[in-house]
């Protein structure tokens, strides 16, 4: 028996309604910035969960599983980033692909709105139907990081923009 394997209990709360349905449509979101709306529908059971959130926050963090990846992508350990040669292969957690040994996703979105058990995010770069694991409020004193490093390649698509400097 591997005992690196966790029994885990993971609910799902909800599901991703969004323009992207092929997991090439969310690469191409990433690496061009076509910054979608979109919407979780949370489940009733968890509705009330969504209380004030857009009273006080601006932004959250959306958790999500990501059920497109393979059984075999999930056996990858490295990746080329393809932008330039000089760039190296490096190990699946120093580059933020979706292929992981765990396929959990992670984003920073935008809050447009919320109606009864729907929030309406901008930035939410998962495939439509994706299931949502958890929703968490951004606190910029919790997660900002001062002159954090980063490797030169994640520079090359995002235009050296924050996130949020994008038109929303």
């Amino acid at each position: 028996m591997d005992n690196r394997k966790l029994d885990l209990s993971i609910y799902q709360i909800g599901v991703v309604h969004s323009e992207y349905i092929d997991p090439k449509d969310e690469e191409q979101h990433i690496l061009y910035e076509t910054v979608g709306e979109s919407y979780i529908e949370i489940y009733k059971d968890y509705s009330l969960g969504l209380k004030y959130l857009h009273n006080y926050f601006s932004h959250v963090f959306v958790i999500y599983w990501m059920n497109h990846i393979s059984p075999q992508s999930r056996e990858t350990l490295t990746f080329k980033p393809p932008y330039k040669k000089e760039y190296p292969e490096v190990g699946i957690f120093a580059c933020n692909i979706p292929n992981r040994i765990n396929p959990i996703g992670i984003t920073p979105c935008r809050i447009l709105k919320i109606e009864k058990n729907k929030i309406y995010l901008k930035g939410l770069d998962a495939l439509d139907g994706t299931p949502v694991l958890d929703i968490k409020p951004y606190r910029p004193h919790c997660y900002y990081v001062k002159g954090a490093k980063v490797a030169p390649w994640t520079h090359y698509h995002h235009n050296k923009e924050k996130k949020d400097d994008i038109n929303w």
